[in-house]
């Protein structure tokens, strides 16, 4: 996953100096996790500045585990019905 330091980074160079920072500091604001937004709005910090904080934030605030998840495998239809057939004439006897 890219920093955030380097995505603003990359989108300093994409702008070729033709963005003020106030409205890149906006438009970089809007790419970055709903709690780093939060600590960042509050902050008078230059951009380079919040760049750094934002990276410390998300160091210690956002989950680095990364989790699968997978699908249970379709079970055989014709089997489970072979199987309660079974249990039905088990049930049924006389005994």
């Amino acid at each position: 996953m890219i920093n955030q330091a380097t995505l603003l980074r990359k989108m300093k160079e994409l702008s070729g100096g033709q963005l003020q920072d106030e409205f890149l500091k906006n438009l970089w604001l809007q790419c970055l996790p709903s709690q780093i937004q939060a600590v960042l709005s509050v902050s008078s910090e230059t951009l380079d500045k919040l760049a750094e904080i934002a990276d410390k934030v998300a160091d210690v605030a956002l989950p680095t585990a990364v989790y699968s998840a997978t699908s249970a495998p379709e079970p055989n239809t014709s089997t489970e019905i072979q199987e309660i057939a079974k249990q039905i004439v088990y049930v049924a006897a006389p005994k």
